[in-house]
């Protein structure tokens, strides 16, 4: 016996792990064959299919099953009295913001509903991640092991990123975009210091995207307006989560199991979010070819050595080179200088790559309710006419262009373009101008709010019936104003603030811009 006395914690914990096994002892025999009916075999989760989740869940599902001790298995996820405290709040998260997000996205349907799968996906991993932290000590997290453990996750969230890139052309791309810009904060498990502000940051970036989900169907689709406010309260009560239980980072069992043995005891594999039809993980790859010794690889060292001896040689190093006279000095022999003429290479020479991306054919044409015009150069006179309330256009590359808009039509959007003027009537929502440069856009009627993102010399004209327009700037450089105040009145010319001064007033950030009196 030891002279230390256990804490009344200690003893706790432990009259609850009896309390356990006296009641595991005293089940009959045909509980016993109970729990067999409802249970999946671990040879045959990776063959059978369950009715109410996806192959990726009870594959999920599978790797949480206690590896000793308690032989009942948890099927599809599901929560119980072994768990710890974080893993169920994890697991609330599952059945609240997260099943209410499905919901939403099945109902809109195509391609949202196929990136929201990819969005559970990521969730039920990281639910089988916390469970494998709650029974085991922290490993080294540039170890083989922690990063076949978060390799599911990763592969989610690239899915995520990749259906958004696949379709930007899609009338959902905002849609894509604000969980394509959220979906890293499900990478917070690698970050070891403090993880909340990290998602804080991401659920910012996403609704970005959101908010034009909103003012876009505003009118039109409630379920789209739930849809994005749904997903912003799953990243936020993902933060709330993670400052409750993980403040500091991942919060691991000190007195749990190595993870190594952990996984081990799994069957040494953690299954990704796509599995084999034969549900085992996919094979290591081989080992590297050994190094052969007599290779010009294996005596680097040697080499580097040599190099290194003759480099601190000191003055002596100069002794090898040979003095040139002066009939040799083509600064002193003008014949020298004349026949000294650097021949072209006379083979075969590769292609020169060009730094300017391809461009695609120009195009100009309504696609549902979503008019395309993209990768026009020098276009002075396009112009859309018929237009109506339910449609949008979308400017994309153009260069050197004139696009007149005719009509209301619902928003309008300027992407990558440059020297490109666009005179737009009326729109009901809003105009965004994106990663463009020395650009002009002009409001004739009226527009209730321009969105202006990494854009530099933009012109906005305004007319005396959109002087009530709001101006959204960010990350944006040389923003001129330039306002009519009455009709036939010549436009006065406003520049946006680019320089600001922040003081803290009583504990809070107050921030104006800087004034140049002269």
């Amino acid at each position: 016996m030891t002279a230390e006395i256990p804490t009344l914690s200690t003893l706790v914990k432990r009259l609850e792990v009896a309390t356990l096994k006296l009641e595991e002892f005293a089940k009959t025999s045909a509980a016993a064959a109970a729990i067999n009916r409802n249970s999946i075999p671990a040879a045959s989760q990776s063959g059978s299919t369950s009715t109410t989740n996806s192959a990726t869940a009870g594959a999920s599902a599978a790797v949480a099953t206690p590896p000793r001790g308690d032989k009942s298995q948890k099927r599809n996820g599901s929560i119980s009295s072994g768990d710890s405290p974080a893993v169920v709040a994890f697991n609330s998260i599952v059945e609240g913001p997260l099943a209410r997000f499905m919901q939403l996205a099945q109902q809109i349907g195509g391609v949202v509903a196929e990136q929201a799968v990819q969005v559970q996906n990521a969730v039920q991993h990281q639910l089988t991640f916390l469970r494998v932290a709650s029974n085991c000590t922290k490993p080294d997290l540039d170890s083989a092991v922690f990063n076949h453990l978060i390799a599911p996750t990763r592969q989610s969230i690239q899915a995520v990123t990749s259906l958004k890139d696949q379709n930007r052309q899609s009338p959902y791309f905002n849609h894509l975009a604000s969980v394509s810009e959220g979906i890293p904060a499900m990478a917070w498990i690698v970050v070891d210091t403090t993880p909340g502000p990290y998602v804080g940051d991401m659920k910012e970036a996403a609704q970005f995207y959101s908010n034009r989900v909103m003012k876009e169907h505003r009118d039109t689709g409630k379920d789209h307006v739930e849809w994005a406010g749904a997903f912003n309260l799953l990243l936020s009560e993902l933060q709330k989560y993670i400052r409750q239980y993980h403040p500091t980072g991942v919060t691991w069992n000190p007195r749990g199991r190595d993870v190594q043995s952990y996984v081990d005891d799994l069957g040494g594999s953690i299954p990704s979010s796509t599995p084999s039809a034969s549900g085992g993980a996919p094979p290591a790859p081989p080992p590297p070819p050994p190094v052969d010794a007599s290779s010009p690889s294996g005596t680097g060292g040697e080499s580097m050595s040599a190099v290194f001896s003759q480099l601190n040689v000191g003055e002596g190093i100069t002794s090898g080179l040979r003095k040139v006279s002066k009939s040799e000095m083509t600064h002193k022999n003008p014949a020298l200088r004349a026949s000294s003429v650097v021949k072209a290479a006379s083979g075969p020479t590769g292609k020169r790559f060009s730094g300017e991306a391809k461009k695609g054919e120009p195009k100009m044409e309504l696609q549902g309710n979503k008019w395309i015009v993209e990768y026009h150069e020098d276009a002075t006179d396009l112009i859309i006419e018929n237009t109506s309330i339910k449609q949008t256009v979308y400017v994309y590359g153009c260069s050197g262009c004139v696009l007149q808009v005719k009509g209301k039509i619902n928003a309008l959007s300027m992407d990558n373009c440059k020297k490109t003027a666009v005179v737009v009537d009326t729109t009901v929502s809003s105009i965004d101008i994106i990663n463009s440069k020395s650009c002009q856009m002009q409001i004739l009627n009226r527009s209730p709010v321009c969105i202006v993102d990494k854009s530099d010399g933009l012109q906005l004209y305004l007319s005396p019936q959109s002087l009530d327009t709001e101006l959204l700037t960010a990350k944006s450089s040389e923003v001129n104003v330039l306002m009519q105040e009455k009709e036939g009145a010549d436009f006065k010319e406003l520049c946006v603030p680019e320089q600001f001064k922040t003081l803290i007033v009583n504990g809070r950030l107050v921030t104006t811009p800087v004034d140049h009196a002269g």
